[in-house]
Formats: structure tokens, C-alpha cells, sequence
């Protein structure tokens, strides 16, 4: 995946990650969706190097994942999810829609699952970091949506963090 990634990937998904990271990192201001709209090879290679990717799914298989053979998986490489999870340290991490299944592997079924005030659901992981459950971002939604209904809820965990509005598990 590294390679794949370093290689520019796919529009398909890495042109909307692309987006959400330029988004999140943009210290709070707004991007205009026209300066978002395209993106380019170049820009995908250059901002994806700053992020960590993992896949859920450690044996190779179609594009789309029935939901009942997923969980299967996912229990049974769970040890190998927790190790790769740990190793990066993340200081935020989004799931593009595995949210529930690698709170469950983590263990962290007990840890009290939070909402934004525009029902984003998301949970603090045991370094007291947070973890969004977002939707893919292959999503059959409008991409402008996906991108800033992410970044609205970065922003609002983020702010409520920083204050000291987030309950310690």
C-alpha cells in the first residue's frame, strides 16, 4: 500500500482523502470547493505521504466487501489489526466506515461512543486520541459533502477536545 500511495493511487478514493487532509490541515480556514474540486496526480502524491493508510482487510480480494465475511476477517487478523494500529501512533484516525469493526478490535467495545452536534459518531482510542467513524470516500454521496461533513467534525472534536469537553475514559 505504501507504494501504491506514493505512486499517486486511485482518484476514485485518494482524490477525496487528498481533500480532506488539505481540509484538515489547513489550521481551521475554509477551502473553497472550487479550489478542491480537482486534484491532480501531483497533489495527491505530495499530501498522502503525510498519512498513515491501513486496511482492515489483510487478505487481498474485490473492490466491494461483503459485510458478513468482512467481520470474519476482521477476527481473524484482530492480533495483526492491534499491532499495525499501534505502531503508527495516530493522532487522529478516520475510519472510512470500518469505525465499529476496528473499535471492536482494539477493544474498545466498553469506551462511551461520542456524536458532533451533527451526529458524527466517534470515540477516543486508548491513547485518548480520536477516532472518527466517516463514511468511505467512495461514498455514493456528492464529494463536496464528504469532504466537508469531515471536516466539520474534525474541527468540532478537535475544538471540544482543546477545552476540555471530552469525558476521559
Amino acid at each position: 500500500m505504501r507504494e501504491f500511495i506514493r505512486n499517486g493511487a486511485r482518484p476514485q478514493s485518494w482524490d477525496n482523502i487528498t481533500r480532506w487532509i488539505r481540509c484538515i490541515e489547513s489550521s481551521g480556514l475554509d477551502i473553497h470547493w472550487k479550489d478542491l474540486k480537482s486534484v491532480t496526480e501531483d497533489q495527491r502524491k505530495s499530501v498522502l505521504t503525510r498519512i498513515c493508510a491501513m486496511n482492515m482487510k489483510k487478505s487481498p480480494g474485490g473492490h466491494t466487501t461483503e459485510r458478513a465475511s468482512f467481520q470474519t476477517v476482521v477476527a481473524e487478523d484482530r492480533e495483526c489489526i492491534r499491532e499495525q494500529y499501534a505502531l503508527y501512533q495516530a493522532d487522529l484516525t478516520i475510519c472510512c466506515g470500518t469505525g465499529w469493526d476496528l473499535r471492536w478490535a482494539l477493544g474498545l467495545d466498553d469506551v462511551e461512543v461520542l456524536e458532533t452536534t451533527r451526529g458524527i459518531k466517534w470515540f477516543l482510542n486508548a491513547e485518548q486520541k480520536p477516532v472518527i467513524m466517516y463514511s468511505h470516500p467512495e461514498a455514493r454521496v456528492q464529494n463536496s459533502l464528504l469532504v466537508y461533513g469531515l471536516v466539520d467534525a474534525v474541527r468540532e472534536v478537535f475544538r471540544n477536545q482543546s477545552v476540555g469537553q471530552i469525558p476521559a475514559h
